[in-house]
């Protein structure tokens, strides 16, 4: 998911009509990954939100949608698994 300004994200704020932020969990070079609560699931999820306005914006979301697949293949307790890209 991609994000503008996700440093402006603060508790209780909406995400995409669906994930309420609950707090900024850390910083990444590609995005930052936020503790949010997935209302329609009604659990709590990582979400990895990647800035818009970066020229590298293409490659950080071929990254990402290998890594994804990547994690699709995986099956272990250690590992989080992938829901939606």
């Amino acid at each position: 998911m991609a994000s503008p300004k996700t440093s402006e994200y603060q508790p209780g704020f909406i995400i995409g009509h669906r994930y309420e932020v609950i707090r900024l969990v850390r910083r990444e070079p590609y995005g930052d990954v936020w503790l949010v609560h997935d209302q329609l699931l009604d659990v709590e999820v990582g979400l990895k939100l990647l800035p818009t306005d970066t020229p590298q914006l293409n490659r950080y979301l071929e990254y990402y949608r290998a890594e994804a697949a990547g994690g699709l293949k995986l099956n272990q307790p250690q590992i989080l698994g992938v829901h939606r890209l």
